[in-house]
C-alpha cells in the first residue's frame, strides 16, 4: 500500500529536490473532524438501515470483542493509509488542481485511485465475495466520489493530514469494524462492505456536496 507514497517520494526528490508541498503541515483542525465523523457518518447510514430491516445481524459478542484491538488497529490502518495518501493527495491532487482543475484533481484521481484497487478485487482476494463485475462496479461508482470529498479537504485545507485521518478511519470502520460485527444472512454484503450498492449509493450524495463547494477552493495550492 505504500507503492502510490514511494512513487510521489521519489518523484518530488528527482524534480523538486525537497518534499515539501506535500502537504505535511496539520492545517485548520476542522477538516480533520470532517476527515474522521465522515466515514463514520456514513457506515451508520448504511449499516443501521440493513441490521434493522434484518438484511444482516448485528453481532453483540463480535462488537466486545474487537474492542480491546481497535488502538492497534487504528495506528496499522493510518500508518497504510498514509502510503497511500502522500501519492493520491499529497502530490496527484495539487499537481492535477495546477494543471487541470478541480475535476481532475478530485474525479481523475479518483478514478486512477479506483483502477488501481481493481487487480487486487479480480485476483487478490480484495473482495466481498460477491460477483467481481458487481463489487468493481459499487467500487468504482464509490471510489471517485470520495475521492472529490479528499481532494477538496487537502486543497482547501493544503494539509495532506485530513485525507489520511479519512481514508484510514474508513477502512478501519468499514472493515475492521462494521464489517465485523455484520453477520451475513445471504444478500449482506450485496448491500454492505465497500463493494455493495449501499456506500455506492450514499458515496455520490457526499462527492456531489462537495463538488459544490469547489467554489471555496483556493485559486492556487497552499504552499504547506
Amino acid at each position: 500500500m505504500w507503492t502510490p507514497g514511494a512513487a510521489a517520494l521519489v518523484t518530488q526528490l528527482v524534480f523538486y529536490r525537497t518534499l515539501a508541498g506535500l502537504g505535511w503541515r496539520p492545517g485548520p483542525w476542522r477538516y480533520w473532524a470532517v476527515g474522521v465523523l465522515t466515514p463514520i457518518a456514513y457506515c451508520l447510514v448504511v449499516y443501521v438501515p440493513v441490521w434493522l430491516a434484518g438484511v444482516g445481524q448485528f453481532d453483540r459478542g463480535d462488537a466486545g470483542r474487537m474492542l480491546p484491538f481497535l488502538p492497534m488497529a487504528l495506528v496499522t490502518n493510518l500508518f497504510t493509509a498514509l502510503g497511500e495518501e502522500i501519492g493520491w493527495r499529497g502530490f496527484l491532487v495539487p499537481a492535477f488542481y495546477r494543471a487541470r482543475g478541480f475535476a481532475w484533481a478530485g474525479l481523475a484521481t479518483g478514478i486512477l485511485w479506483g483502477l488501481w484497487h481493481v487487480p487486487l478485487i479480480i485476483g487478490g482476494g480484495y473482495d466481498a465475495g460477491t460477483p467481481p463485475w458487481y463489487g468493481i462496479t459499487c467500487f468504482m461508482i464509490s471510489v471517485p466520489s470520495m475521492a472529490v470529498m479528499m481532494a477538496w479537504l487537502r486543497l482547501r485545507s493544503g494539509s495532506v493530514w485530513p485525507a489520511v485521518l479519512f481514508h484510514g478511519i474508513h477502512n478501519l470502520a468499514i472493515q475492521g469494524i462494521f464489517d465485523g460485527v455484520t453477520i451475513d444472512t445471504g444478500w449482506t454484503k450485496w448491500i454492505t462492505t465497500e463493494f455493495g450498492i449501499g456506500l455506492a449509493i450514499v458515496s455520490p450524495a457526499i462527492g456531489l456536496y462537495f463538488w459544490r463547494r469547489r467554489g471555496e477552493l483556493p485559486a492556487r495550492v497552499p504552499s504547506l
